[in-house]
């Protein structure tokens, strides 16, 4: 049954008001980015990896905060789990992040691990958050990184929030 789109999916229950989801053996250290770095004011565990992110409360997927990238020009903007996450060669995981866009003007939302692009998702409307994934096999074992970006066209917005990465097998 994982379908994103399908909302009586287990993949997307209803969230109760200042609640977080987020898998419950994710690999990811404040994936829901509820625990701020008070000196950065950015979710403590994440940093810029491209463009300029900002820590928002304005809309989420769940709980208090989600990440916002904006289009202050049309390129590539995104954030990278500070954490390096040590994955064993044949177990396959699950990365996947909830991202909602102002319209549906965004292009192109990507994961990524070690800076190479796993999966690309289309957002093709601005009906709420929408769940992304990407199953993904590790070929060595290994310490890693990942990230979420997303190419935003000028004056536009994405939300990015309850990023995740678990052992499916």
């Amino acid at each position: 049954p994982d379908d994103p789109d399908n909302p009586d999916d287990p993949q997307t229950p209803e969230i109760p008001d200042n609640e977080t989801y987020i898998h419950e053996n994710t690999l990811l250290l404040n994936g829901d980015f509820e625990t701020a770095n008070v000196t950065w004011d950015f979710p403590a565990g994440w940093a810029v990896w491209e463009g300029n992110p900002i820590y928002v409360s304005e809309d989420k997927h769940s709980g208090t905060c989600s990440i916002k990238l904006n289009g202050d020009s049309e390129s590539w903007k995104g954030i990278q789990h500070t954490e390096q996450i040590y994955v064993t060669a044949g177990n396959t995981y699950r990365f996947g992040a909830w991202v909602k866009t102002q319209s549906p003007s965004t292009e192109s939302i990507h994961l990524n691990i070690n800076s190479a692009s796993i999966g690309s998702h289309n957002i093709i409307t601005s009906d709420g958050w929408k769940y992304i994934y990407k199953d993904w096999t590790a070929t060595s074992t290994e310490n890693i990184t990942v990230q979420v970006d997303a190419y935003i066209s000028l004056g536009e917005s994405t939300y990015i929030d309850d990023v995740e990465f678990y052992l499916l097998s």
